[in-house]
């Protein structure tokens, strides 16, 4: 039992989670120092391992997302888990985001009794999301400022991206659909088509009269 816990340790460790439990007869939270270490304390400066919902969500919940943790409560009860994403807000006033993951623990009578969940901090795929967004939203502004005509093309020969002048020439945004047909209404693959030149490497530049 000792090895299994010291390996469950171990997972959790790595992959950054922490375990709590809620009583829900007295309304009551139990941490860990683990868990107390994601929210920058520890239980010996929180008083104990023991704290109320409510003091929770008043000590490490943003103000206007404090009926979360009632509500996550009550989702479990209905539903007997639940997973959501949210912010906290750490001991030092950081604020980052944790994805928790709960479920219902019954009595032999089916009663609820306790919730068991885990908490993992998610602060830097958050961050890292918010940042590859702003890069696609950024670059796709200077795509469609730009006066010339852009568009992406896979190797069957599928669009994946038009910019918005080659969109009001062709009339339609025709991501999905075949270049050829697309861009010079043609039925099959243009005899000056590059795409085996491109996809091998090749820099390929070249002038063409677009039957369109």
């Amino acid at each position: 039992l000792r090895e299994s816990e010291a390996r469950l340790r171990i997972a959790m460790d790595l992959a950054g989670l922490v375990q709590w439990e809620y009583d829900v007869e007295s309304g009551m939270f139990t941490f860990d120092d683990q868990f107390y270490g994601l929210y920058g304390t520890t239980a010996e400066r929180e008083g104990g391992t023991r704290m109320s919902a409510g003091d929770y969500a008043r000590k490490f919940i943003p103000p206007e997302e404090s009926p979360v943790v009632a509500g996550g409560i009550a989702e479990v009860q209905a539903n007997s888990s639940n997973r959501l994403e949210r912010r906290i807000r750490r001991a030092d006033g950081e604020e980052r985001f944790i994805v928790v993951r709960a479920e219902a623990v019954r009595d032999q009578t089916g009663s609820i009794v306790k919730i068991r969940g885990v908490n993992q901090d998610i602060t830097g795929r958050r961050r890292l999301d918010e940042e590859l967004s702003n890069s696609r939203e950024k670059y796709r502004s200077i795509v469609d400022a730009y006066d010339g005509l852009i568009y992406i093309c896979s190797r069957d020969y599928r669009i994946e991206l038009m910019n918005h002048k080659l969109i009001e020439r062709s009339g339609c945004d025709g991501v999905g659909r075949y270049c050829y047909e697309v861009l010079h209404e043609r039925d099959s693959v243009c005899p000056w088509c590059v795409n085996d030149r491109v996809f091998a490497g090749e820099t390929v530049y070249w002038e063409m009269l677009s039957p369109k």
